[in-house]
């Protein structure tokens, strides 16, 4: 619970991710060989997939780019009761879960913020038009 709980809190600091996926670079290439555009610094800027290997070097520079996305999370425990089918008996499972918070990227945050802004206005241009037109009557 321990190790989970600090790597949660580990989570939220930029620094420390960006630090271990560095210095495990090597190794999460062979781990996920299948999915080397996540390593891939020039990911976004080609036409077709890539074809060659990501050398460690490029995947340090595209770990250079982490931000985090993690804003928080919740821990809870669930007690739960199956059945097994090999004794024909239930079982007790005590099962934690992990709930992760994701907060938008900036660029979704600064439309929101657009869209609000527009409400205001437009709510206020209303109330203004209704106020004229009492005014005139």
């Amino acid at each position: 619970m321990r190790e989970v709980y600090r790597a949660l809190e580990e989570s939220l600091q930029e620094s420390i991710v960006r630090s271990d996926l560095m210095t495990n670079a090597p190794d999460l290439l062979v781990e996920l060989q299948d999915y080397t555009n996540l390593f891939d610094p020039q990911q976004y800027r080609r036409m077709y997939p890539r074809t060659t290997p990501i050398t460690v070097a490029e995947a340090h520079q595209r770990i250079l780019r982490y931000r985090t996305v993690i804003a928080g999370w919740s821990i809870y425990e669930v007690d739960g009761v199956y059945m097994n089918p090999r004794r024909d008996q239930p079982d007790d499972e005590l099962t934690q879960v992990v709930r992760l918070v994701f907060r938008p990227e900036n660029h979704i945050r600064r439309n929101i913020k657009r869209v609000e802004k527009a409400r205001k206005i437009h709510g206020r241009r209303q109330y203004y038009a209704a106020y004229q037109r009492r005014r005139r009557a």
